[in-house]
């Protein structure tokens, strides 16, 4: 007797989302998949001002970033299953790898040209929606 399971991601299909802070508007990019989560933004010489990566995850942990192979300087977000930001990293250049940055009891995560997060005035605790 064979057992098939069927998984259905809780996700949109769409390889996009949304995100609108005070009134700035951003198209952030899903990274869904494992491969997708380790690249991340790294090789890329840069990212229109307007963009971001999204890092959902199935559950709340601990999620922890690093600045291997960017080439561009970023604002990190990690935000909790309400999402509510728990933790803004500002500025982080790439020349600061092979340091990591953590944030516990997060879901999501998003990733920011550097500079987004204080033209947003973006604060711990603010809740988001995309």
């Amino acid at each position: 007797m064979a057992l098939a399971i069927v998984v259905t991601s809780l996700w949109p299909k769409s390889s996009t989302a949304t995100l609108r802070i005070a009134d700035h508007t951003y198209t952030l990019e899903f990274a869904r998949t494992a491969a997708q989560q380790q690249r991340g933004l790294g090789g890329r010489p840069s990212m229109p001002t307007d963009h971001g990566m999204l890092f959902p995850y199935d559950a709340p942990g601990r999620h922890c970033f690093w600045m291997k192979d960017m080439q561009f300087a970023l604002d990190i977000i990690w935000l909790d299953g309400d999402k509510r930001v728990v933790k803004i990293e500002r500025d982080l250049s790439p020349s600061s790898y092979p340091t990591s940055y953590c944030a516990n009891n997060t879901r999501y995560v998003i990733e920011l040209n550097a500079g987004q997060a204080e033209a947003t005035n973006l604060q711990a605790g603010q809740r988001l929606e995309f």
